[in-house]
Order: C-alpha cells, then structure tokens, then sequence
C-alpha cells in the first residue's frame, strides 16, 4: 500500500514541464498568428465578393419583380476611402425617367429608397482592410430595367448624365464592367485579387 501512493505522488507533470509546454504553445501561436490573421482576412475579401454578386443580382431580380428601375451606384471614395455601392429603387420602370437626386437624397440609413448598401469599413479589421475598385470607373452608375436590360453612366459630379446599354465603356471582353476586390495591409496590397463583373444584361458572377 505504500508503495502505491508513492507510484501516484510521482505520476503527473512537473512545473518545469509545464513551464517547457506553455513556452512552446506560446511561440507556435506567435508563428501562426499571423498566417491566421491573414487567412481570416482572404475570407473577408472572398466574402465581399461574394455580398457584391448577391447585392447586384438582388437589384436585378427586384427591378423584374417590382417593375421599376433599379440604381447602383459605385463610389471609390466612399466606404472609408475603399469603396461603397449603394442600390436605390425607383419611381418608375425607367432609367432615364427617374429623378435619380432626388431619390438619392440624404444617407442611405435614413432614406426608405435605399435598399441596400456595400460598404468596404465592414471588412476591414485593424490595419487589414479590403478595397474594391472598378478600374476605370469613378463614379459609376448602374442601373437595371424590369425589361431586363441594364444602363449604364459616368459623371464627374457624381449625378447627371443619361444611361446607356451601348458597350462602348465596359470591358469589352466581358461585356460588363469588372469590379476588383484587394486586401490590403497598411495600404499596401496582399494576397489574391478577386474579380467580380456586372455584364450589360445578365447576372453578375465571380471570375475563375
């Protein structure tokens, strides 16, 4: 019996191999730290793509389902200096016979014609932000008819300007206009970019 309890006072670990296993933990969490952090951040940004073809293809099907047009409207200034779409809903099935400023009055959180919004300052942690661009384009924007077709139109002030569906602006190669999707570290970009298009007449989607 005595040499029993003293088999048990020896099982067990000792503080100096608690110490050694603590400081291991310790330095493999300071390694992969920032792999980890890097890793949530790409799904941010996969995220972010993946809200802007949700968001682009919700205009559209709302426009066929309400029959009125739909607006969009891309701003590279906005959304913290990294972009924002803000998608408003008309007052008749035309583009072009909309009075878009005044149904794009004041912020988007008090105004009932807001629908929705994508805003890059809700990807961002830190210093790690995500930016979306459409190279080219600023403001942009887009604007989807009941009909199915999809306008378009860039002004300098930011409101202005009549839509049209001719793909003399667009990509060309895509028919539409491509929106990118960077994560950026301290400013500087990291990792994949991805690339979201918004064709002029069909549903947006990812590029493989």
């Amino acid at each position: 019996m005595l040499r029993s309890r003293q088999h048990r006072r020896s099982d067990g670990f000792t503080l100096l191999e608690l110490m050694i296993v603590v400081t291991v933990i310790a330095v493999m969490a300071a390694v992969a730290g920032p792999s980890i952090a890097a890793g949530v951040q790409e799904q941010r940004s996969a995220r972010a793509a993946s809200d802007m073809v949700r968001l682009m293809t919700r205009a559209r099907s709302a426009s066929q389902g309400y029959g009125r047009a739909y607006l969009a409207r891309y701003t590279a200034v906005s959304g913290g200096g990294n972009g924002s779409i803000q998608v408003y809903r008309g007052l008749n099935n035309r583009c072009n016979a909309t009075d878009w400023p005044t149904v794009m009055l004041g912020t988007c959180a008090s105004n009932p014609l807001c629908i929705e919004s994508l805003d890059m300052r809700e990807y961002a942690r830190g210093d790690q932000t995500v930016r979306m661009r459409a190279p080219g384009h600023n403001p942009l924007d887009i604007c989807f008819e009941p009909s199915g077709r999809t306008f378009y139109r860039r002004s300098a002030s930011g409101i202005g300007g009549r839509f049209t569906d001719r793909n003399t602006s667009a990509d060309r190669l895509f028919g539409g206009f491509r929106f990118s999707f960077v994560r950026r570290v301290g400013g500087t970009p990291k990792g994949v970019t991805r690339w979201v298009v918004v064709p002029l007449g069909g549903d947006a989607r990812v590029l493989r």
